[in-house]
């Protein structure tokens, strides 16, 4: 759920915010206000990052590709919306799936929560850049949004 979550903010226009050691799903122990609770609690366990592996990877695509694609830092809310098609087909109560396209290039965004409904896509017209949940897909021409499942497709 992290996961998903933090895709949300990563791959929202302008500057995201994350905190330190989410990357590798930090604990305070349940201390709901560490300000005053000293290192024990407050310090990163690195350790974390080999244990979460996967989601430290996640993370790290994610930073790239919004640190990395001129789309994601848009500078007026008539730029972002020429530049942002919604699917007709998101719900937003389950899947999130938008484009964001310029004149070269076309990216097609789909963040599916716990609740969604199967959502296939045909893969012969995108490129897989970020598929969170690192699924195996045995039939190259189609895949299926799995619950809590972000990709962030490049068509070709």
């Amino acid at each position: 759920m992290a996961a998903l979550a933090n895709a949300l903010v990563l791959t929202s226009e302008c500057t995201s915010f994350i905190l330190v050691g989410e990357e590798m799903l930090r604990t305070k122990g349940g201390d709901l206000n560490s300000y005053d609770s000293g290192y024990k609690v407050n310090e990163i366990d690195y350790s974390r990052k080999n244990t979460f592996k996967e989601v430290y990877d996640n993370y790290k695509k994610l930073i790239n590709f919004k640190t990395s694609t001129p789309l994601m830092h848009l500078e007026t809310a008539d730029a972002i919306n020429k530049a942002i098609k919604f699917s007709e087909d998101t719900n937003l109560n389950s899947t999130f799936d938008y484009e964001l396209k310029d004149e070269n290039t076309t990216y097609r965004i789909i963040h599916s929560n716990f609740a969604a409904k199967e959502l296939k896509i045909d893969l012969w017209k995108y490129d897989i850049l970020i598929d969170a949940l690192n699924s195996t897909y045995t039939n190259k021409t189609e895949c299926v949004v799995s619950k809590g499942q972000t990709l962030v497709l490049k068509e070709k």
